[in-house]
């Protein structure tokens, strides 16, 4: 991406609400507001990475 001279990185900040089992979830859920879930954060990581360094 031009324009961008740092590296991007995932917020931690916002990993919990693509957790399962997580209270961010949990709330999405009873708002009945979509979840994207990762099946755990090493998957989330994995999925997440090529997005995150596009260049």
């Amino acid at each position: 991406m031009s324009g961008i001279n740092r590296e991007i990185v995932l917020d931690a900040r916002h990993a919990n609400k693509h957790l399962p089992n997580t209270t961010q979830v949990q709330t999405l859920l009873r708002q009945n507001r979509a979840a994207h879930v990762f099946k755990d954060q090493a998957t989330m990581e994995t999925d997440l990475q090529p997005t995150v360094t596009l260049t």
